[in-house]
């Protein structure tokens, strides 16, 4: 499961620019793809749509790879070249709309959050009172620890995929502190009292922090989740409290 995750991770440094690159120069058509059945979103084939798009076209993705959807929800929307205005007829949405997978399960192919949430269900289950194994969830964290680092690593600062003669554009693909939202501190928030789980999230973060100074990256969110994991370790340990 976590090799999966980091795979669906790494997936996400496709070819692409920075999408301040993408400008509308002039009012445009826009068309907006609708969903054709009930389901979650599996999978996206970008390259698929660039290839049924109008020359000239921009789109949009205005769902991501595990959002439920159902009938008629909008999927993406285009933007027509002037020169090829009127030209996304129903067939031509038909098969952009058919470059989205949508099926009666979530899987972890694009989804890198599904991932996380299976080894957060672990985690908290090995958390609670009828259960209560601290190890586990301990083991869980360094999972999770991995996926955080694959994640900022991987972190979509560029989020326009460009084909031959049209542009996709993808706004919402998760980034990095929302892995981290949903994953490590899901489990901080259920390990009030576990030293042992928060001491190994402690070590976890900090040789992230570690990792991601040495790389130039960003690692100030993580700063601070440490900093809220040592304060609520402290708390424990003092005797006064």
């Amino acid at each position: 499961m976590t090799r999966a995750t980091e795979e669906t991770l790494a997936a996400r440094t496709s070819p692409n620019i920075d999408h301040q690159d993408l400008r509308l120069e002039e009012e445009r058509e826009s068309v907006s793809v609708r969903a054709f059945k009930p389901g979650f979103v599996q999978d996206i084939d970008v390259d698929g749509l660039l290839g049924v798009l109008p020359p000239g076209s921009i789109g949009r993705l205005d769902v991501r790879a595990g959002s439920y959807v159902w009938i008629d929800k909008i999927l993406a929307t285009v933007w027509l070249d002037p020169s090829h205005a009127g030209n996304l007829g129903d067939e031509l949405s038909r098969e952009v709309a058919s470059s989205f997978a949508i099926g009666d399960i979530r899987t972890i192919d694009q989804d890198p959050i599904y991932g996380l949430q299976q080894l957060v269900d672990i985690g908290l289950r090995a958390l609670s009172p009828g259960i209560n194994d601290p190890a586990t969830a301990a083991d869980v964290t360094h999972h999770l620890a991995r996926l955080t680092l694959a994640a900022y690593r991987a972190e979509p600062t560029r989020r326009v995929f460009v084909g031959e003669h049209a542009q996709v554009f993808a706004p919402h693909r998760p980034g990095a502190r929302e892995m981290l939202d949903h994953g490590l501190k899901a489990i901080f928030r259920d390990s009030t009292d576990h030293v042992s789980v928060l001491s190994a999230m402690l070590a976890d973060v900090e040789d992230l922090v570690a990792l991601l100074n040495e790389s130039d990256l960003d690692a100030s969110d993580l700063e601070q989740f440490a900093r809220s994991v040592r304060s609520r370790l402290e708390s424990i340990d003092d005797p006064v409290e």
